[in-house]
């Protein structure tokens, strides 16, 4: 079965990534067959994060201090994910979510983790296309 960890990474930018939450919420069913679990992982945000831990709270959602602040020198998204990986060695996929993602479509995610699987033993990653004039792009 698989188990895929999905993490953002917020920096003051609450109201982007509480969207993200809710749309993927719209078109997903996160802990079902799916397996998929998501963590936003928090810089220290200075904006109006309350929203966003509400929001997180009632779709059970972890907000996880990144153990950096928005201020620190030389930080980048990087290390925040790079240390989200090594504390999921038992996912079978990551799913790394920029905090301006929306979904629009339903099942995205078990569409993505779909072609990975049968994808050729050479490839690793997959990303999702972006829809322009209704044609994927």
């Amino acid at each position: 079965m698989r188990r895929i960890e999905a993490v953002t990474v917020n920096h003051n930018t609450s109201l982007y990534t509480e969207l993200l939450l809710r749309s993927l919420f719209a078109t997903h069913s996160p802990g079902s067959e799916l397996g998929l679990a998501l963590t936003v992982l928090d810089s220290d945000s200075e904006d109006d994060i309350a929203t966003l831990h509400a929001c997180a709270a009632r779709m059970s959602v972890p907000v996880v201090p990144s153990g950096f602040t928005t201020h620190t020198k030389h930080n980048s998204d990087g290390e925040n994910l790079r240390n989200f990986v090594l504390v999921h060695p038992d996912a079978t996929h990551i799913l790394f979510l920029d905090t301006d993602a929306v979904f629009s479509q339903p099942n995205a995610i078990g569409t993505m983790a779909d072609e990975l699987d049968s994808a050729p033993d050479d490839v690793f990653a997959i990303g999702a296309g972006t829809m322009d004039g209704g044609q994927p792009a």
